[in-house]
């Protein structure tokens, strides 16, 4: 029977010594990263990617901020691979990939189509201020 992974909250990005110490002594684990800010889950992400690459391991996606960090030939990697489903660590809480204007949930195309605004109606500025150019 698998070993429960070892399961890390971290609070702050000192917490990472204790993942990578588990996963280089064998053992699988689980970071949990719902509710922490986003530039700590970027970082332990990064740190962990790069952990179980050296390590010769694979990261997974486990579910939303939620990952496993497998050793190599560890049994509870289901498929014995790296996870290639798309998952994205600036994923944030309130994202829902459905709400996309381009995705199946948005607005019709027409919605978000752009309007024509004529050349006469162009107001030209220099660049450095408000400056109308006539």
């Amino acid at each position: 029977m698998p070993k429960k992974p070892h399961l890390v909250k971290p609070d702050c990005f000192n917490d990472v010594q204790e993942i990578a110490d588990r996963f280089c002594s064998g053992e699988v684990v689980a970071v949990d990263l719902v509710g922490c800010e986003h530039e700590l889950v970027r970082r332990v992400i990064d740190f962990s990617s790069g952990v179980c690459y050296t390590g010769g391991g694979a990261l997974r996606k486990a579910g939303h901020r939620r990952y496993l960090l497998l050793p190599p030939g560890n049994v509870n990697d289901p498929d014995g691979g790296p996870d290639n489903s798309p998952w994205d660590p600036d994923e944030g809480p309130d994202e829902d990939p459905d709400r996309s204007p381009l995705g199946p949930g948005g607005p019709p195309p027409v919605a978000s189509a752009a309007v024509e605004l004529p050349v006469a109606d162009w107001i030209f500025t220099d660049a450095v201020s408000t400056t109308e150019v006539t």
